[in-house]
């Protein structure tokens, strides 16, 4: 059983979001995790079907994700999670080493959804932050 890391914020000047971390990659999980977890609460997992479950239960302001896992990939987790809370797969943020399968091209060709390539920095995590913060923030 793949364990879930739980890092909780500290108080910072902008408001804490719950943020999920789904990545098989253990240094990817984590290293997000450490990243955002200064400002936001933080839970991560590597084991993409425990991250799903986590996703339909929880409740979160923003999922990092990655694209391609083995067992079941970012798509299948996009479209569980559409059609079973419609409007959370718009908070989903799509990491990617590059590498991606022509169904995966598809995909985010059809998806209105953000994406950060590896390797990807702290800067380019608060930002697509922000930007779902605002979508939100303006939305009706």
């Amino acid at each position: 059983m793949t364990p879930i890391v739980i890092l909780t914020a500290v108080n910072s000047t902008s408001e804490r979001l719950n943020l999920l971390v789904i990545d098989d990659d253990e240094n990817v999980a984590s290293t997000v995790s450490l990243l955002l977890s200064r400002d936001h609460e933080v839970i991560s997992t590597t084991d993409a079907r425990k991250g799903l479950e986590q996703a339909l239960t929880g409740r979160f302001d923003l999922i990092f994700c990655d694209l391609l896992m083995p067992k079941l990939s970012g798509m299948e987790i996009y479209q569980q999670l559409k059609a079973a809370h419609p409007g959370l797969e718009d908070r989903m943020v799509f990491i990617t080493g590059g590498a991606t399968t022509p169904e995966a091209q598809v995909f985010l060709e059809s998806v209105q959804t953000r994406l950060i390539h590896k390797p990807f920095s702290l800067r380019q995590l608060r930002e697509r932050i922000q930007e779902i913060r605002k979508a939100f923030e303006n939305a009706p």
